[in-house]
């Protein structure tokens, strides 16, 4: 029998990159219990309708939208890893503050609503940061490894984080899951503590105006062949999938056949946008983006909510599939459709200053 070739270092992710990743599995399914958790803190413990539940998930997301894009611009002018752990750091507090409130008996609606809130700006620059960090950890020549590893590790935790939750709730109360996402930030923060790597501080510019530096990121992707038909898929993808889930939840149990796709989707749409974008506008890159697709989540479950009612659930679904081939389409009218391999890194043009 031939002996299997030996690992070699060059074959292995880097230790820090084992610790990042650690981390956000922990968080990740943290998150994933906690997007179950508070909407049933809010109905089993404060007795809500559907339309407080309603809230909490448009709260979770909203910051995306308002924060989104000038979060890129501040994102660029610092370290990543600093901006990642005080986010960790920020996020235990506010999920902890939901039970500490709940065993005084002091919890309110609007607690919750700006937990959720609070939770998702955090989560915002979070995401921004370490997208933009993630190339530093494991050089280009990694990424498609590393994000097939940490999209893998998302897509467990979206399966087990529910059922995690009703566990927790049946054996220790609803206020236990958001406990559980709390503990989640605090050992991603301890991972991120114990990474070795260091970046350099980001070049200060010469003048710096908040505008001009979001739309920089903005110019980057509008007129992209890549970057803006792969931001419209997405938001389509996004309306289309929440509309579809917010009125037929039994099929959830279907999610992981219709989620291997967009698991690869996403691995290689991350790995391509860092790769091909240049550094330095990376966050806002990433900010411009994220506002669109992140921000069709809430319209798309208020979308399959309103149409559920006024054409029946059946009729809506048709529709919501319909919407997914139309996201198809943007693909294969796009340069995409003729591409064999990723394109290399596109140099960012200069804009006059005004």
């Amino acid at each position: 029998m031939t002996p299997a070739p030996p690992v070699t270092r060059r074959s292995r992710l880097p230790r820090d990159f084992r610790l990042l990743w650690a981390g956000e599995t922990a968080s990740m399914l943290g998150g994933s219990v906690a997007a179950v958790a508070l909407p049933l803190v809010a109905v089993v413990t404060l007795r809500a309708g559907t339309l407080a539940v309603g809230l909490l998930t448009a709260a979770a997301w909203l910051p995306w939208l308002v924060i989104g894009l000038p979060a890129g611009a501040w994102v660029d002018r610092l370290r990543k890893r600093p901006v990642m752990l005080a986010c960790d750091v920020v996020s235990m507090a506010v999920f902890a503050s939901v039970p500490v409130a709940a065993w005084l008996g002091g919890l309110t609606m609007a607690h919750l609503l700006v937990v959720a809130t609070a939770g998702g700006a955090a989560k915002v620059f979070f995401t921004l940061a370490y997208r933009a960090y993630l190339p530093i950890l494991v050089g280009g020549d990694r990424l498609l490894d590393a994000n097939t590893k940490l999209q893998c590790s998302e897509s467990a935790a979206q399966i087990a984080g529910p059922g995690l939750a009703g566990l927790l709730a049946q054996a220790f109360g609803a206020v236990s899951g958001v406990l559980a996402d709390a503990v989640s930030f605090g050992v991603s923060a301890l991972c991120l503590r114990s990474v070795r790597t260091r970046e350099p501080r980001p070049p200060a510019p010469a003048e710096r105006r908040l505008l001009k530096e979001i739309l920089d990121g903005v110019r980057f992707v509008v007129p992209d062949p890549y970057l803006r038909p792969l931001t419209l898929f997405s938001a389509l993808s996004n309306v289309a999938l929440m509309g579809y889930h917010s009125i037929q939840v039994v099929f959830l149990a279907r999610e992981l056949g219709a989620g291997a796709g967009v698991v690869a989707s996403n691995i290689l749409t991350s790995t391509f946008r860092q790769r091909y974008c240049p550094p330095e506008l990376f966050a806002r890159i990433t900010a411009g983006t994220s506002a669109l697709n992140y921000g069709a989540v809430p319209l798309g479950g208020l979308l399959g909510g309103t149409l559920g009612e006024a054409l029946g659930v059946r009729e809506t679904m048709w529709l919501m599939a319909c919407v997914q081939l139309g996201a198809l389409v943007v693909l294969l009218l796009s340069p995409i459709r003729r591409a064999r391999d990723f394109p290399f890194i596109r140099s960012p043009r200069p804009t006059p200053d005004k």
